[in-house]
């Protein structure tokens, strides 16, 4: 089918796109777009499976199966089974591509890196996967989500980048992490619950300093995780470098339009007999009865 030699093309092509470190503007759109493809491919395919298991269904309820029917039966099962098997495949590839979508241009991962540099102990970049990190003990104090003034204006440079050309396609995400030493402090405990409430208060509190240093709040979301991905091992005290929240660049995949619709071939049901028509009864004529309003 066509459809299957689109996906396999598709797939020739992406294996021919660099996706190790930084990448060219070029190589960024022409991911996005193989992302796009994708994407519509998988509603089409959903789309005639859904065809498939209508024309099965119908073919099931027949009374009488005869030989061509059957054949019919035997050919949609066929189609069925190609359908998803296609379908495993593209959802695959994009769950492939949406974890490997994170290298960035080059000219935006040199600001990044650049300014990671800048503030040393505070910053740091990783450039393979798109992420600013910032260490929690030199952003917040000890159990807090208030944003200290010099993690503020580090965030506010920071929030310039994000608004540059080059980082305008990408959306931001900002993701908290604790260590894993309880909460302990009864004010603490009372205002975030756990470390997983600390964890998504810092979040909300970067985010706010870089939306109110312009970043569009539409471009931005947020996430907590608690104590539950650690990057070190934790001991008595915790780690520091799990105390940490972190700032992902994700292209954000151009608007899907909607897959063509396509009809579904009808199946031919054997005709019933035409039912005899029922006469209703003549209506009785009653006396009109005199109405009364409140």
């Amino acid at each position: 089918m066509k459809s299957f030699a689109r996906l396999a093309m598709a797939t020739v092509i992406l294996s021919s796109v660099g996706m190790v470190g930084c990448v060219a503007q070029s190589e960024v759109d022409q991911f996005r777009e193989l992302y796009r493809k994708s994407e519509a491919q998988q509603i089409e395919l959903q789309s005639r499976l859904d065809e498939a298991n209508a024309r099965i269904l119908a073919l099931q309820a027949e009374p009488k199966v005869d030989l061509e029917a059957k054949a019919a039966l035997e050919a949609a099962l066929a189609e069925k089974a190609q359908l998803l098997a296609a379908l495993d495949e593209a959802k695959e590839r994009i769950r492939d591509m949406a974890s490997s979508s994170n290298q960035l241009p080059v000219v935006l991962s040199n600001k990044l890196e650049s300014l990671a540099a800048s503030n040393p102990g505070l910053m740091s970049y990783d450039s393979k996967s798109g992420m600013v990190r910032l260490a929690s003990d030199m952003t917040f104090a000890l159990g807090k989500t208030e944003v200290s003034s010099a993690a503020s204006a580090s965030l506010a440079q920071l929030a310039v980048v994000l608004n540059s050309g080059e980082a305008m396609a990408y959306e931001v995400r900002v993701v908290g992490h604790t260590d894993n030493v309880p909460m302990k402090n009864p004010v603490n405990k009372d205002k975030y619950g756990d470390n997983w409430g600390l964890s998504a208060g810092r979040a909300i509190a970067v985010k706010s300093v870089l939306q109110k240093a312009g970043v569009s709040p539409s471009r931005m979301s947020i996430a907590g995780y608690g104590e539950y991905r650690p990057i070190a091992a934790n001991n008595v005290t915790g780690s520091q470098a799990n105390r940490r929240v972190e700032i992902f660049l994700v292209a954000m995949p151009a608007p899907v339009a909607a897959a063509p619709v396509v009809k579904a071939t009808p199946v031919v049901a054997p005709k019933a007999a035409a039912p005899t028509p029922v006469v209703a009864p003549a209506p009785v004529k009653k006396e009109t009865a005199p109405v009364f309003y409140k």
